[in-house]
């Protein structure tokens, strides 16, 4: 009895240093992230400045309904908020995604959010490429390596990310949502920031996506997922900037450890 509370002892004591030395390790990581965060913000926020109109190419319902086969199910490729259909527009592969727009209010919103996606520059948003308004839906580029989410599973044997790529990301997830809740249009809460809504290029550079008019900050109602949800959000149910900061923490928490 004595050996194996021996045991358990020292097991436990080797379990408190190995929690000591990461959350030492976490709390430089976080200090690290907030000085380049804040030298990243200068320059990006400068450069996103210029709130003019980004051309956008406005599809017609007839290059969609071709391009998604009259949206059959069958290329549904995922979506929350909406499905998203993998389409070939501009001579290229393309997620499309549909919203569901089907009041005034739904429109409204549809409209609200192409006016902001085409005038927030950042290159870590995913970047829309064109509209259809009768269609309800947005055509987006392709990124080739889905989301962070999946690359954390090494979903379809995918190599893990190494830890430069990791701080390289939350680096510049830190970045985009400065600007978000910064910019001159309005205060964008994301209010539903996780590793799948955080997509990856070619070369790994995330893109943050599913921002715009649902997530404004005065909204009041989210579809976030409770692992990254702000604890507050579920208390008070209002959205804030500290809403995306916390989610923000757990995804770093993830990045650290996962």
């Amino acid at each position: 009895m004595e050996k194996e509370l021996e045991v358990k002892l020292v097991s436990f004591v080797k379990l408190m240093k190995t929690i000591k030395e990461e959350r030492g390790r976490l709390e430089l990581a976080r200090d690290e992230a907030i000085t380049q965060a804040t030298k990243l913000r200068i320059l990006r926020v400068k450069a996103a400045s210029s709130q003019a109109p980004q051309f956008l190419s406005d599809f017609s319902l007839l290059e969609i309904e071709e391009t998604t086969h009259s949206f059959d199910q069958s290329l549904i490729i995922g979506g929350e908020n909406g499905s998203v259909y993998k389409g070939f527009l501009l001579s290229t592969v393309v997620p499309i995604k549909m919203l569901q727009s089907n009041s005034l209010e739904g429109c409204s919103k549809f409209q609200v959010k192409v006016d902001i996606s085409s005038r927030m520059r950042h290159p870590n948003l995913f970047p829309l490429i064109g509209a259809c308004l009768k269609a309800s839906t947005l055509v987006y580029d392709y990124l080739p390596n889905g989301s962070l989410e999946g690359r954390l599973m090494c979903k379809d044997d995918t190599p893990s990310l190494s830890w430069q790529t990791r701080m390289r990301i939350s680096i510049e997830v830190c970045s985009t949502l400065i600007l978000l809740h910064s910019s001159s249009l309005k205060s964008i809460i994301h209010g539903d920031l996780k590793p799948v809504t955080i997509l990856l290029d070619e070369n790994l550079t995330s893109k943050l996506s599913d921002f715009g008019p649902s997530r404004l900050s005065s909204k009041k109602d989210s579809k976030g997922t409770s692992t990254y949800m702000d604890h507050e959000f579920l208390k008070t149910r209002e959205l804030t900037p500290s809403s995306d900061v916390n989610s923000f923490g757990s995804i770093l928490l993830r990045l650290l450890t996962g």
